[in-house]
């Protein structure tokens, strides 16, 4: 794989599919609304939580592959908006 040094916005499916009901149900707040953690994470650290996670025997090879020049090396949301429609669900 690649280096993984690349960071992303990860979000377990189980708390997007909250997100996005929050959103549908929700009449106040408008506008384009991230459904998002609003934290980067290293494609790294993520698999290797996942490898440790599910107790799997491999090792990735990072670097085996280049980093792809046109890739932003961080991407995440804003989650101001959401924060803000979860917490008045709470």
């Amino acid at each position: 794989m690649t280096t993984g040094k690349n960071s992303f916005d990860f979000i377990e499916v189980d708390e997007l599919a909250y997100q996005i009901a929050m959103v549908i149900t929700q009449t106040d707040v408008t506008g384009v609304i991230n459904t998002c953690t609003g934290k980067a994470t290293t494609l790294r650290e993520k698999v290797e939580e996942f490898i440790a996670s599910r107790g799997l025997n491999i090792k990735p090879q990072f670097g085996a592959f280049p980093d792809r020049p046109y890739d932003s090396p961080i991407v995440y949301g804003d989650n101001t908006k959401i924060q803000k429609i979860l917490s008045a669900a709470r």
